[in-house]
């Protein structure tokens, strides 16, 4: 790296519904790049948004020659809009980053001075000391990242980080995974890639996350099913079978330890019910897990139909 203005720098965003931030966002984009690269490209795809993102992007073209754009017909998720401007960038060095501006651009050079300081590298990724003002997200975060980094045998502080740069080469690996590339995220603690964190500015006030409690249980339960194999998925299966098993044993154990406290018959009845209801509990709980991987499988199977059928999609002239 002897002349480091000479790197090609990419960056990828995808952007939906975003007219408030677009602008300020590519300018500050074009800023933070200009200072360590004389040659750069700038890789946005719209996510078919319903405002005035598109019109203001071509306006934006016209001033940055570096942007290059790609408007997609319909709505296809943020997972497949980033993965589509990835396959497009063509820079030895790509930053991947949210277009919502919670994680301001200027930050760009701080992930570049951490890669030029260290000799061996994939990944460097920002590190959010602060996410959320919520208390029940902030807790979800620390439980999923704990839990994901002990399935990944990780250390990271911000697993879930969408703001990142990557080496040419190690994109190449990630999108040999095929479909496991839809939570880049996870791909990344998975595969064992050399990660390094940099702690960066986040302004949660600034603009309005769309990600939910929900999407927090959603990669809890990615991370065991489409994350795990071998023992690791048969230990998960039998804790959810012998919690349920356990339940009924403490129904059924306190059933009778009352009836012999107070010499009165046994509840056959309810010594029937309690097992049946932890029986009962355990199959339809491995009939969840069974029903949910299949809906992973029709997902992943959808997500590589879409992104083959997209890969073909070039950037407006």
């Amino acid at each position: 790296m002897s002349d480091k203005k000479n790197i090609k720098i990419s960056l990828v965003s995808p952007v939906y519904n975003n007219s408030a931030f677009i602008e300020p966002f590519v300018a500050s984009c074009n800023d933070a790049l200009s200072e360590i690269s004389k040659d750069y490209e700038m890789v946005l795809v719209n996510d078919a948004s319903v405002d005035d993102t598109q019109s203001q992007l071509e306006q934006l073209k016209r001033k940055y020659p570096q942007l290059k754009i790609i408007n997609l017909k319909e709505n296809v998720g943020q997972h497949i809009a980033t993965s589509i401007a990835l396959k497009k960038a063509t820079g030895e060095f790509i930053f991947m980053m949210d277009s919502d501006m919670q994680v301001h651009p200027s930050n760009i050079k701080k992930l570049y001075e951490k890669a030029l300081s260290e000799e061996s590298w994939d990944v460097i990724s920002g590190s959010r000391a602060k996410r959320s003002s919520s208390f029940i997200r902030s807790a979800g975060s620390y439980f999923v990242t704990k839990l994901i980094n002990t399935i990944c045998r990780t250390n990271l502080v911000d697993v879930g980080s969408t703001f990142k740069l990557f080496r040419r080469p190690v994109l190449d690996r990630i999108f040999s995974y095929g479909h496991l590339i839809q939570n880049l995220p996870l791909l990344i603690a998975y595969i064992q890639l050399r990660q390094f964190e940099v702690s960066i500015d986040y302004n949660v006030d600034n603009g309005k996350s769309g990600y939910r409690f929900s999407d927090l249980v959603n990669a809890l339960i990615l991370a065991l099913l489409n994350y795990t194999s071998g023992s690791k998925s048969i230990v998960f299966l039998l804790s959810i079978g012998c919690s349920s098993f356990l339940f009924s044993i403490i129904v059924g154990v306190s059933l009778i330890t009352r009836g012999i406290l107070v010499q009165a018959p046994l509840p056959t009845n309810m010594l029937i019910f309690a097992v049946a209801i932890g029986l009962f509990g355990m199959q339809m709980n491995m009939l969840g897990l069974i029903a949910y991987k299949l809906e992973r499988m029709n997902k992943n199977l959808e997500f590589r139909k879409n992104f083959k059928e997209l890969e073909s999609v070039d950037f407006e002239e």
